[in-house]
């Protein structure tokens, strides 16, 4: 009976979309794997470091992308096995002197790079690039760029225009089909017809997002746009206002799309509706954005249009069909949870990243069946007395999160559940002791193991499990010295057994593999003939006379309703 680590378990796979319409599920951070990089002395990144993206290669690395500044010169990438920890960072796309069409002396600046690793194992990795003073001259002074990598990063192909025209953060998903898309912020067409967009509108920008396609991985892409207007083809835009000269303003950017597990398309994008502060905006696609909008047309008609108070927003998918909605507001990084439609990010499943430090531009990937990797830079900004950034001092934070929904038990079989590596519970995010809880039944007993990690293993230290069947209440509390108190409808029992190996010495020094695997056997009388039971656990971990306690998020140990359900079947 050896200890496993959450990061060992939930190996068995699952119906796609089995929990689509999951109210209850959650995500639930590990402190063990967290990372703060400090800008100012991890090579990885540096002290001005802005707009992460992680992305996982198809050897099983890790690849980050950052830039320098919020409106950056350069682009860079590092390289991790494990998502946390990271190589020295190269440059990708390197801004270097050049000299306009005009004549004109300028600089070619790159920024918010963004990448897709393909199903083939390729990664395209785009950028947006501008000509720093002609930036403001002319839309033609900007496009999009794009490289590629046959060898998970190490190397990369020339840099190639695939659309000209101005345009901010893009974003590229891959359907089903193969055919890839990539998404950006659309502000040439606006900016080329009417330059007094910039001095006149309330937002002093018309963006809405469009998209490129491609169905042979990156080698070509329609529209073909290198002329004027530089229309791509819109998808998503919300109106704001007519200016006085009758030009329609719009808005939507940042735009972040999702190949849903349902073949639909979610895309979402922030949207400055001239009230202050950005908003969020959510629209779909059930046939592939078969139709651009028009240049003044309000759409798509499927959308939740500024529903809710964010900006950068950015989205993920569990195959069992969770979607996650990640977004900055008030500087903080929120994360919620959704449905298998990318729709219902209640208020209710929401949680701040990072121990609430301030920060933008942030990402998640789903970089398991079960785990969410979250990044955001830790900005601090020195301003002058015209709110000018004048310095900063930034790094680079990391956290790793794991999905905790209804499970399945597995069949005992004299305890081979356990080597099947089942469905498993997680708690591990306010201290480095944490649980992963797993069940097993037979036609006898109900069976739950809970495998703890814990770096120092005190003698009061232990768990508690409370087991709702029906009209039937079942609370097993125990220590890792061997003191156990259980109960059923709040009457003790002693026909529930209840054995802990240890990982290490009660009260010993200090090692990061302690830990203890406790299983309990629960006669099948107090359950009876149930199939399905609800189930929730918390660990207490001392440290001297000091007792941290914690258990699965979202969960009300006083409400049944909110426990997990465990199949038994």
């Amino acid at each position: 009976m050896s200890l496993k680590k959450i990061s060992q378990l939930n190996k068995i796979s699952q119906a796609r979309d089995s929990h689509a319409e999951a109210v209850n599920s959650r995500l639930s951070r590990n402190f063990r794997e967290k990372v703060t990089m400090v800008g100012a002395k991890c090579p990885a990144v540096s002290y001005k470091v802005y707009y992460p993206r992680i992305k996982k290669c198809a050897d099983g690395t890790y690849i980050m992308f950052n830039q320098d500044s919020r409106v950056s010169a350069c682009v860079y990438y590092a390289k991790s096995y494990d998502g946390l920890y990271y190589s020295n960072r190269q440059p990708l796309f390197n801004a270097s002197l050049t000299v306009r069409d005009d004549g004109e002396e300028d600089k070619l600046c790159y920024a918010s790079c963004d990448a897709i690793v393909l199903k083939s194992g390729k990664i395209l990795a785009f950028a947006s690039y501008r000509y720093n003073k002609g930036y403001v001259l002319d839309a033609k002074y900007s496009g999009l760029l794009m490289k590629v990598s046959e060898d998970n990063g190490s190397t990369w192909s020339k840099e190639k225009l695939i659309y000209l025209g101005r345009n901010w953060e893009p974003h590229a998903i891959q359907l089903e089909s193969g055919e890839v898309q990539v998404y950006f912020s659309h502000t040439a067409p606006k900016f080329y017809l009417d330059k007094t967009v910039r001095t006149d509108s309330k937002i002093h920008t018309s963006s809405g997002s469009a998209m490129l396609r491609s169905l042979d991985e990156g080698e070509s892409w329609e529209p073909y746009v290198m002329a004027p207007p530089y229309a791509a083809h819109r998808v998503t835009q919300n109106y704001v206002e007519t200016m006085e000269n009758g030009t329609k303003i719009f808005t939507n950017q940042m735009p972040v799309a999702l190949a849903l597990n349902n073949g639909d398309i979610a895309l979402a994008t922030e949207s400055d509706m001239a009230v202050g502060r950005f908003m969020l905006t959510m629209s779909y696609s059930n046939d592939n954005w078969a139709r651009p909008l028009d240049i003044d047309e309000d759409g798509p008609k499927d959308k939740q249009a500024a529903f809710a108070y964010g900006a950068g927003p950015y989205l993920a998918q569990f195959e069992s069909g969770e979607t996650v909605l990640a977004y900055n507001t008030l500087d903080m990084y929120h994360i919620r949870m959704g449905d298998g439609c990318a729709r219902n990010f209640t208020e209710d499943r929401m949680f701040i990243a990072f121990d609430e430090k301030h920060g933008y531009w942030g990402s998640i990937l789903t970089d398991s069946s079960h785990s969410l990797l979250v990044a955001m830079p830790n900005v601090r900004e020195t301003k002058d007395e015209r709110g000018r950034i004048i310095g900063c001092d930034n790094d680079m934070m990391i956290e790793r999160y794991y999905l905790n929904h209804d499970i399945r038990a597995e069949k005992y079989e004299g305890g081979k559940a356990w080597d099947r590596c089942g469905d498993a519970l997680f708690a591990g995010g306010k201290c480095r002791a944490q649980i992963s809880l797993r069940v097993a039944y037979d036609e006898d007993n109900l069976y739950v193991r809970v495998d703890r990690v814990d770096d120092v293993l005190e003698h009061r230290d232990g768990e508690k499990i409370f087991i709702s069947c029906g009209d039937g209440f079942i609370t097993c509390d125990y220590s890792l010295e061997g003191e156990d108190y259980c109960t059923y409808n709040a009457r003790k029992v002693k026909d529930i057994a209840i054995s802990t190996t240890l990982y290490g010495k009660l009260d010993g020094p200090a090692f990061s593999d302690n830990g203890a695997v406790t299983e309990i056997k629960i006669p099948r009388k107090y359950i009876g003939d149930a199939d399905t039971i609800g189930i929730y656990a918390k660990l207490k971990d001392y440290c001297g006379d000091n007792c941290v306690t914690d258990g699965f998020p979202g969960i009300d140990e006083n409400d049944k309703d909110t426990y997990y359900k465990v199949s038994l079947k």
